[in-house]
């Protein structure tokens, strides 16, 4: 079960945004209009219910694990006089609407009023005083408790990789810094038959290697704990099946951006979401498109991604995905923000579809068109 709609009201760069997502959803655009404000919703309510036990159930941590968004003034929309700020999430049984107020300089907003409405057949039933977390719809609060975000920063790959912890056989990190233990603690996982490489075997590790061979042919890793330090793990690559490994620094960076990526991935279990920040970044363009059908088939398994990027590699990758019957063209979803109107006002997003043959229902001006342009340009400059 995965969350189909989002509503944000008076948060951050957003005056009022209704988005349908998809199992796997998409969003692109120009630079600061929008995009990363999506994540960071659903990031903060993540970490937010993650911490629940810890804390009040009556505050919304803006700076925890997943996103760090600074003070209560920082969050709110600058263009409104609007104190109060709203985030809306559904899925296929009901709606929970959190609304927050605090003061500007406070890194906690505190929770003014929330409500779930659960749909029983035509019937909406309204539930009103819901706090974060407690009496939220099941599934719902399990997502976000259990999301994963990787964003566009990685640890140092030339230090010691990782320590092993208590969260080390279930996250990530938002730098991938737990892919690697990760790996290590569940070596013996199985994952999902949909997503395995024929003729490896199906644990984790060996899928991750393998997954990363089909973007990085000759590619092979060694995890080994420290003989001194047991806890600490190193990682050794190598590219070329007959080649040596070595560490990270000495293969390039591309299989290191992309090892916690793949690992995210294989390790979620359908019902789970999984947020990244462009996936494609540092690699080759065919192995942008690679990367985005993998992910195409991560989210055919019932894993919802959600994916932000400026790449039309990635896009077309996905539009591939769909053609080809690797997802239905129904649990795709393209958001373009920075749609410009004729008057020249920016328009917050534009929904695009995509059938079952590829094909996009319309194609926003700005959209996936910088080869266009120049190739416009560089033929006009010849004449």
């Amino acid at each position: 079960m995965s969350i189909s709609f989002l509503s944000l009201r008076d948060f951050k760069c957003h005056v009022a945004l209704d988005l349908p997502l998809a199992p796997f959803t998409i969003l692109t655009g120009l630079n600061s209009a929008g995009k990363s404000t999506v994540c960071h919703a659903l990031a903060v309510l993540g970490q937010s219910i993650r911490e629940g036990g810890h804390r009040s159930r009556d505050e919304l941590l803006l700076n925890g694990d997943l996103v760090r968004l600074g003070n209560v003034g920082d969050v709110q929309n600058q263009s409104t006089d609007q104190q109060v700020f709203e985030i809306t999430l559904r899925n296929e049984t009901a709606e929970v609407t959190w609304r927050f107020t605090g003061e500007r300089r406070n890194p906690k907003a505190v929770l003014h009023n929330g409500e779930i409405r659960a749909f029983d057949g035509s019937r909406k039933i309204d539930f009103q005083n819901v706090s974060l977390g407690e009496g939220v719809e099941e599934p719902i609060a399990v997502l976000l408790r259990d999301l994963e975000f990787l964003t566009t920063l990685r640890s140092d790959p030339a230090e010691v990789i990782a320590t092993i912890d208590s969260d080390s056989e279930h996250r990530i990190g938002t730098l991938g810094e737990g892919a690697v233990p990760l790996l290590y603690l569940n070596d013996q996982a199985h994952i999902s038959e949909s997503l395995r490489i024929a003729d490896v075997p199906p644990t984790l590790p060996r899928q991750v290697e393998a997954w990363m061979r089909h973007f990085f042919p000759g590619f092979a890793m060694e995890i080994q704990p420290v003989d001194s330090a047991m806890e600490i793990m190193t990682l050794r690559i190598r590219t070329e099946l007959s080649g040596e490994f070595h560490q990270p620094p000495n293969v390039g960076y591309g299989p290191y951006y992309a090892l916690p990526i793949v690992t995210a991935a294989l390790s979620r279990t359908p019902g789970q979401l999984l947020m990244l920040d462009s996936p494609e970044a540092h690699l080759h363009p065919s192995c942008q498109n690679e990367v985005a059908k993998f992910l195409a088939k991560v989210a055919a398994s019932g894993v919802q991604v959600l994916v932000e990027t400026h790449n039309d590699h990635f896009i077309n990758g996905a539009r591939i995905a769909v053609r080809d019957g690797e997802i239905p063209a129904s649990n795709v979803i393209l958001h373009y923000f920075g749609e410009f109107t004729e008057d020249g006002d920016m328009h917050q997003h534009s929904t695009i579809s995509i059938d079952r043959e590829g094909v996009l229902d319309h194609w926003p001006e700005g959209f996936c068109d910088q080869y266009e342009a120049d190739l416009a340009n560089l033929t006009k400059w010849k004449q």
